[in-house]
């Protein structure tokens, strides 16, 4: 929670305003911005772009859409920190609205097709009911003036903006004509008021769990530093018990390598002793027979050589 909305929180509760009041207050106060921005937004860039769809039109697309995507700030200014809230706000809002919207790089289409999860987070977006609501009411008012119907129809089924839930092929598969093109006119008809309402319920829901968070807080960050401390903690028994066991393994593998070098060594020292001994029986045996007889001539004296000479 951002420090200006703390303090302000903590003003409103000791004078006695509920939190529910104050942040119904707030919501309501935010709404004024969302009538106001997209207009300021169309007042520049309207004549620039020129749509085909008109501008009253278009001007209420853009309230809705401003109302959804506000929720994204206000919960981000409930859970996230000053510091770090527009970072996190503008880099959620940016791959959400211009890599997740369904036109530009993974389409709707193969979304649809691929289902599960990924299908689910996207049905929850706001910026996937925001190009629909834009860009099917720009093909649709463009079939007025230039298109045919069938190439809008195309265009609607490469992005795969027709009914939710329902992929290409059960869109098509086991129907006649005349039922394809009631659904078409269904779908044209309603898609803009689907969108709409979406568009809505999203944006009531990111306020809401805005407020959940909001009026529980207290009881939030102290079951947030308890998971915190037992995962740290987990963490912490599970290095330690896994650094116990690679130090086991590692000194076990240590006395492997020290035995395995002593077994190495002293078979080095035999194989010496071995090749040691097979060369005293050369010229080394005639030499031991020898070294008596010099022995004994270098302990002669004179005399025992003039004694030898004599005899």
């Amino acid at each position: 929670m951002s420090y200006a909305l703390q303090v302000m929180i903590a003003r409103e509760k000791s004078s006695g305003v509920s939190i529910v009041a104050f942040f119904l207050a707030k919501c309501i106060i935010d709404v004024l911005e969302n009538f106001w921005q997209p207009l300021f937004f169309l007042g520049f860039s309207y004549n620039f772009i020129l749509p085909m769809t008109d501008f009253m039109t278009f001007y209420t697309s853009l309230i809705f859409v401003s109302f959804a995507a506000s929720g994204v700030g206000i919960l981000f200014g409930v859970i996230i920190q000053q510091a770090t809230m527009t970072l996190a706000t503008v880099l959620f809002s940016l791959v959400l609205g211009i890599f997740l919207n369904g036109t530009i790089g993974l389409l709707y289409a193969n979304v649809k097709s691929t289902g599960g999860v990924m299908l689910g987070l996207w049905t929850m977006s706001f910026s996937r009911w925001a190009q629909e609501l834009l860009v099917v009411g720009e093909l649709e008012a463009s079939k007025k003036f230039a298109y045919q119907d069938y190439l809008v129809q195309t265009s609607v089924l490469y992005y795969g903006y027709f009914p939710p839930f329902e992929t290409k092929n059960k869109w098509e598969d086991g129907k006649t004509s005349e039922e394809k093109s009631k659904d078409w006119e269904d779908y044209f008809d309603s898609y803009g008021n689907t969108c709409r309402m979406n568009l809505v319920l999203i944006g009531l829901g990111l306020r809401l769990i805005a407020l959940i968070c909001l009026r529980f807080w207290e009881e939030i960050t102290s079951f947030y530093g308890k998971v915190s401390r037992w995962i740290s903690g987990t963490m912490k028994k599970v290095y330690g018990f896994s650094k116990d066991m690679v130090g086991d393994v590692l000194e076990e593998v240590g006395i492997i390598e020290e035995k395995e070098e002593r077994q190495r060594r002293q078979s080095v020292e035999r194989a010496s002793l071995g090749s040691a001994g097979s060369t005293k029986t050369g010229p080394s045996a005639a030499s031991n027979k020898v070294q008596p007889v010099l022995d004994e001539v270098k302990v002669m004296t004179p005399s025992d050589h003039a004694g030898r000479e004599s005899r």
